[in-house]
């Protein structure tokens, strides 16, 4: 489905190391964990410590981090504020039909 998207370096990079290392496309689900994971390194990395309400507390204040091809907002709530896209199949491939406001 990446085929798709605007994508850039760090993207395009990642799905490159992917591929090498797991001999298949990485899917959507593998973007997001990838950017999940890396908010909560450096939250861990930051706060020095396991602390959920301390993580929680970091990641909530920091707010805005660089995803492999967005940007992503955190809000107060700790709820994720992110772009989301609308794919319809359509002979076997996926075809970027919009974008969820």
């Amino acid at each position: 489905f990446y085929e798709n998207l605007n994508r850039s370096k760090k993207m395009n990079a990642y799905i490159e190391k992917y591929k090498k290392k797991f001999h298949k496309d990485p899917d959507f689900i593998s973007f997001y964990t990838y950017d999940a994971a890396i908010i909560l390194y450096k939250a861990l990395c930051a706060v020095g410590s396991t602390r959920p309400w301390k993580v929680k507390d970091w990641i909530i204040k920091t707010g805005t981090f660089q995803g492999l091809n967005e940007e992503i907002t955190i809000d107060k709530y700790g709820d994720v504020k992110r772009k989301h896209s609308i794919f319809q199949v359509r002979n076997g491939t996926y075809v970027n039909i919009g974008e969820v406001k």
